[in-house]
C-alpha cells in the first residue's frame, strides 16, 4: 500500500460506493421490505465503522481540517 491506513481507506471507499450504487432509484418503502438488503448495508456500514478505528491518528487529524474547511 502507499502509506499506512490506506487500506482502510480503501474499505471505507469501496462500501461507500456499494451503498451509494445500491441506492439509486431506491425508494424508502423498497428498502424496507427487503431484509436482505437491510443486512447488507448493516454490514457494510460495520466495515465502513471498524475502517475508520483503524485508520492512524495522522489521517484523523487530516480528516477534522478538511471537515473545518468545508
Amino acid at each position: 500500500m502507499l502509506f499506512p491506513g490506506s487500506e482502510c481507506l480503501s474499505h471505507i471507499l469501496d462500501e461507500t460506493k456499494y451503498l451509494i450504487t445500491q441506492t439509486k432509484g431506491l425508494e424508502q418503502s423498497g428498502f424496507a421490505e427487503n431484509e436482505t438488503l437491510q443486512r447488507a448495508f448493516a454490514r457494510s456500514i460495520e466495515i465502513i465503522e471498524e475502517a475508520t478505528k483503524k485508520i492512524p491518528p495522522l489521517h484523523q487529524e487530516i480528516k477534522k481540517i478538511i471537515d473545518k474547511e468545508k
